[in-house]
């Protein structure tokens, strides 16, 4: 199997070159090289390779490490395992900063989640909704208020 292939790679130190630039691509946060990457290699490509020479980092971890929510989502979507262990027994999520480790915690593969502009719009939208709700109900208040006086 991949997973078995990966270990044996990783202990006698040998490194497919497409996963290694996969991993350069993903420790300096370049999602659209790990596309490419990714899309070149149609038959498969093993995202949980570890590096020998990095202590057993996989590409997921050098991305959670520079913080690419982006590269994260991506090897997530390519079978990233979320629970493969550094040498030192260290997952993505220990390097993750906190809006990697929502991805990564998360559970999916993160396809679901919204742009950081959808984001925005969807918080401003909901400010302005709880705004005109509470206009609305402040001015019913003060009608009503406004009708018992004049009853």
């Amino acid at each position: 199997s991949k997973a078995t292939v990966s270990v044996l790679n990783w202990a006698i130190g040998t490194r497919d070159m497409s996963t290694a630039e996969l991993r350069a691509a993903c420790r300096t946060g370049n999602a659209a090289r790990a596309r490419e990457i990714l899309a070149a290699n149609p038959a498969g490509l093993d995202v949980n390779q570890p590096d020998a020479a990095a202590g057993g980092e996989t590409p997921l971890m050098a991305a959670a490490r520079v913080g690419s929510v982006e590269c994260v989502e991506l090897l997530l979507r390519h079978g990233a395992d979320r629970t493969v262990r550094t040498a030192g027994g260290q997952t993505a999520v220990d390097f993750a900063p906190p809006a990697v480790k929502a991805v990564l915690k998360d559970g999916s593969d993160g396809s679901y989640l919204p742009s950081l502009r959808q984001l925005v719009l969807m918080t401003a939208s909901w400010n302005v909704i709880y705004f005109c709700c509470t206009e609305v109900l402040e001015t019913y208040r003060d009608l009503k208020w406004q009708w018992s006086w004049d009853s």
